[in-house]
């Protein structure tokens, strides 16, 4: 099977004219994000919420972005893995049944925690959200129900790429950079449904949002990575797509 259209295709997305945006489109993408406040609030308060937060805080940093939770700002790869997990924490985000997956709890706190670092608007967020979605949801549709019976969880590897087309829309990273982003983020993203009923399935939305500010963060700074690591040879798409 060819995939070698879909890193151009991607890429094409992630270059649409922001005023061009679907009005119906973008309202649906301000509503999610109220709708992700909202589980992201109501997880907050979760064991695991405790844990992680803990666990950032012995870490320390640059104080950059804002956790739920918790009055402190941390460095934005941590804070996006943090929120990602608390906002998945209670199942209850929105679930886009094409491709198998959760796009928000992946993409906002990615987003959120660029947006925090760069001084981006809420506008700017929603509509970083609305094109990483479409990514997310193409790349999940690709990937197909087979990636997901074969045990792999969606949210986490096709979300990881859409939080990497919003996070490199809000760094405002060039064509080439947000390839290369694309290709690190290929090899980080991870997610796995054995999982499932456990605190490692809101762990794995953290896991996506937080590869995105890694890999955006080092492709900016001149990481390079493969020419193609998402559809490409041995790229993500042909080793995580069963054929049988």
């Amino acid at each position: 099977m060819n995939f070698d259209r879909l890193l151009p295709q991607i890429l094409d997305l992630a270059a649409l004219d922001k005023k061009a945006l679907d009005a119906v489109a973008m309202a649906t993408a301000k509503l999610s994000f109220y709708d992700w406040l909202v589980v992201s609030c109501a997880g907050s308060t979760e064991p695991l919420a405790n844990i992680l937060r803990d666990f950032i805080a012995s870490e320390g940093g640059a104080a950059i972005a804002t956790v739920t939770g918790e009055t402190k700002k941390y460095p934005a790869r941590a804070a996006a893995l943090v929120n990602g997990a608390i906002s998945h924490a209670l199942d209850y985000d929105d679930t886009h049944f094409a491709y198998v997956g959760h796009p928000s709890v992946a993409i906002f706190p990615a987003a959120l925690a660029a947006a925090e670092e760069v001084g981006a608007s809420a506008g700017d967020v929603c509509q970083a959200f609305l094109l990483g979605a479409e990514a997310s949801c193409r790349i999940g549709m690709v990937l197909g129900r087979r990636h997901y019976d074969a045990g792999f969880h969606q949210t986490a590897t096709a979300g990881c790429f859409g939080a990497t087309v919003a996070v490199a829309l809000l760094y405002r990273m060039e064509r080439s950079a947000l390839s290369a982003a694309l290709g690190l983020a290929s090899t980080r993203a991870s997610g796995l449904k054995s999982q499932f009923g456990t605190m490692g399935k809101p762990y794995n939305a953290g896991i996506a949002a937080a590869n995105a500010i890694e890999a955006c963060g080092l492709a900016r700074r001149g990481f390079t990575s493969a020419a193609d690591g998402l559809g490409g040879l041995q790229g993500f798409v042909l080793t995580h797509h069963p054929q049988h």
